[in-house]
């Protein structure tokens, strides 16, 4: 669960993305993942997940209405299942992506992208 400034929250099901007011009011929920979220990255401009089917995803914030909703932006693809079980954790700033890639054989690696959103 993460929060976003004191309007809405943020909650993670399985491979489900759900925001809901503060009152418990369901805006939106997103369904981009096929295997379990394992980690949420929230800042004022963007929403990041990680999940355990090797793919992060991307959202961000529209504040135009009267509460911010997300907008599904891009998904970004880790690799094989085949050496690896998912990613368990997910960063940013606001130049990079860096995610913990968890390996079949029981070590980690992580992963970076860079990339430009251009934020209204």
């Amino acid at each position: 669960m993460q929060a976003h400034s004191s309007q809405v929250i943020l909650l993670a099901s399985r491979s489900e993305l759900m925001l809901f007011t503060i009152d418990g009011v369901h805006l939106i929920a997103f369904q981009d993942h096929q295997r379990p979220i394992t980690s949420i990255w929230v800042d004022p401009h963007r929403v990041i997940t990680s999940s355990l089917d090797l793919s992060l995803h991307v959202y961000v914030w529209n504040k135009k209405n009267t509460f911010p909703v997300l907008k599904s932006c891009y998904h970004l693809l880790g690799g094989s299942l085949r050496w690896a079980s998912g990613f368990t954790h997910v960063k940013s700033d606001s130049m990079s992506i860096a995610g913990v890639e968890a390996r079949s054989n029981g070590t980690s690696i992580l992963r970076s992208d860079c990339y430009k959103v251009q934020l209204s």
